[in-house]
């Protein structure tokens, strides 16, 4: 029996709850730290508006710097903002005194980057640690925790110690301690990146497991988009301690709007030019010159043979530089690189033509045929 068959999980509400409602919610957040030797002081957030819908996962990405772990931080209490609402399941917990929000902590799982267990205890043990804290009784604890062993795959590790297990198996002990109170919200702050990928992919797997069966509601740190892309519904891009950009998954991945969110799909989603195209790239045309084109696939089109389209109904044969064809949440989405021969007035209907199929397109310069060869 998992977690969710419980009596005593309060998840299954939320799972089933029909109307969504903010978990957590940041409602103009700064976050100021004292001047330094300098005189000046930090401001490692500013005007944070965010949230984070009950039993979803959001993912929030950003370079070193940018605030995510501030962030983090100021979520489960660890720090104060400045001024704003910080809202976690109705209670603004920067309003709490610390007594108060010890009982909130409990409503709250935190997953490590570097897992931070106790090397002198076993599995069973960490995993058992926030409950033995909390004063439950030894059965209760007992049996709360042999369920979770099962949760993460680990019951032939139950008796182990930390160095004896791999990075993923340290990260799912991690993962079963974070949920031994049975938080409504789980914070991970950079899970995986201490991972190898096949091990990243097994994580995030199984927290989209405990996010589908609990309704964990799941607040992911990340510098990574392709983390992003396999467990988060939504997503929020931090620069400099300000949101740049937030949405729906599917649509920040496929129509990213600031050059912050631009450049971390970059790699991600086959956008960047094949090194032997960007080498010969030019700023102008010239005679003999191809206009390179990104286009991005999405929506009924998606899937649609376009390129034989365009060679068909306009006599364009169009040149494929690169690109991909992928999916993000079971919908189809995709991004090409081409070369466009002729005159401004032959690649303008090209682009119309693509423009009236809702794919986006962006012409990133001009390079001469001869070097595609």
């Amino acid at each position: 029996m998992s977690i969710v068959d419980s009596p005593n999980s309060p998840h299954n509400a939320v799972a089933s709850s029909a109307t969504p409602s903010a978990m957590v919610r940041l409602i103009g957040i700064t976050k100021r730290f004292p001047a330094r030797r300098d005189g000046k002081a930090i401001e490692a957030l500013s005007g944070i508006d965010l949230e984070v819908q009950a039993g979803s996962v959001l993912g929030v990405i950003g370079r070193s710097g940018a605030g995510k772990s501030t962030l983090i931080r100021l979520v489960n209490g660890l720090e104060t903002p400045s001024s704003g609402q910080l809202i976690v399941d109705g209670v603004d917990v920067a309003r709490l005194s610390e007594r108060k929000l010890r009982d909130v902590r409990r409503n709250i799982g935190m997953v490590f980057q570097h897992f931070n267990l106790l090397s002198s205890r076993t599995v069973f043990d960490n995993i058992a640690l926030p409950l033995e804290i909390s004063g439950a009784p030894k059965h209760s604890i007992r049996e709360q925790v042999e369920r979770l062993i099962a949760l993460v795959g680990l019951e032939d590790k139950r008796d182990r110690y930390p160095a004896e297990l791999s990075g993923g198996q340290k990260q799912r002990v991690g993962i079963a301690r974070a949920l031994a109170t049975n938080p409504k919200v789980l914070l991970s702050d950079e899970a995986t990146s201490a991972l190898d990928p096949e091990t990243t992919q097994s994580i995030l797997s199984l927290l989209s497991t405990i996010n589908r069966e609990l309704g964990v509601t799941i607040l992911l740190i990340t510098h990574e988009m392709s983390v992003i892309r396999a467990i988060a519904q939504d997503m929020a891009v931090l620069d400099g301690g300000r949101i740049v950009e937030q949405g729906n998954v599917f649509d920040v991945f496929t129509r990213p709007q600031h050059p912050t969110t631009r450049a971390f799909l970059a790699a991600e989603t086959g956008r960047a030019l094949p090194p032997f195209v960007a080498s010969h790239l030019h700023h102008e045309p010239a005679p003999g010159f191809e206009t390179v084109v990104r286009i991005i696939f999405r929506g009924p089109f998606a899937t649609h043979p376009i390129l034989s389209q365009i060679s068909r109904e306009l006599g364009i044969d169009v040149n494929i530089l690169g690109g991909t064809i992928d999916a993000i949440g079971e919908r189809p989405f995709g991004v090409m690189i081409v070369g466009i021969p002729g005159t401004p007035d032959i690649v303008a209907k090209v682009i119309e033509f693509l423009t009236t199929r809702d794919l986006d397109t962006e012409v990133l310069g001009y390079v001469a045929s001869r070097d595609l060869v």
